[in-house]
């Protein structure tokens, strides 16, 4: 399970396909968590998902956050929803916390308990790559997360005017338990002003060259940054 109390956690994002180098990174500037992105590789191999997990667990000390990001919210993983069950139930035991949207949340109710139960950390996400929702919308979208009984509730926006970025850091004053990431170039500040603030998760990138997002930082980059501002 994740150390929420130690919040803000700055998640380092390992591609798998780019595993080696990606890790290799992630050693030499260490985030407080690694997510392993298991949509951006050959996501049916469990196998192979099993034995990165278990090099990281050998090489790192990090919490591992294990997420098979769905087509519809900008990740790879277009299959069904018996194979994304089957994929989350047999890493469960290896990981300590594990990121699944939202909106899947009613259908996936057996991965959610069953992550309880294993005492993993259960991070339900809403990403809109095109825009950021009125204020209203997106605290519906938190409140219901945290009714499904989310650990965290994750709002990823892209950020088109500034209002967009000022939203989501009133957010993380206003609401408990969530994580704020702003997406674009108005986005870019949330990911120092909403930890800060009391977002309890942000994201961060190698240098690796599999960019996923746009106008990301690299994990060494917004350690300076957090550091700048007293964020520990």
């Amino acid at each position: 399970m994740l150390n929420i109390n130690s919040a803000p956690l700055l998640v380092g994002v390992l591609n798998p396909t780019n595993f080696s180098d990606d890790l290799n990174y992630l050693i030499n500037n260490p985030p407080n968590v690694i997510e392993y992105r298991a949509d951006l590789a050959d996501y049916s191999d469990t196998s192979l998902q099993k034995n990165h997990i278990k090099i990281i667990r050998e090489k790192t000390p990090f919490p591992i956050l294990f997420t098979l990001r769905d087509k519809s919210e900008g990740g790879a993983f277009s299959d069904n929803n018996n194979l994304r069950i089957k994929i989350y139930s047999e890493v469960l035991c290896l990981v300590d916390a594990i990121d699944l949207e939202a909106a899947l949340a009613r259908e996936n109710k057996e991965v959610i308990t069953a992550a309880a139960e294993k005492d993993v950390t259960v991070i339900l996400s809403y990403h809109n790559f095109e825009k950021t929702p009125a204020f209203s919308e997106l605290e519906k979208i938190i409140d219901n997360c945290l009714e499904s009984n989310a650990n965290i509730a994750k709002v990823a926006t892209m950020c088109n005017t500034e209002s967009d970025a000022l939203n989501l850091l009133k957010l993380s004053v206003e609401k408990k338990n969530v994580a704020l990431v702003g997406m674009g170039k108005f986005g870019a500040l949330t990911r120092v002003a909403a930890p800060a603030l009391g977002s309890m998760l942000t994201y961060a990138f190698t240098d690796c060259g599999n960019e996923l997002v746009a106008n990301q930082i690299t994990v060494d980059k917004l350690k300076v940054l957090w550091e700048n501002v007293g964020i520990k």
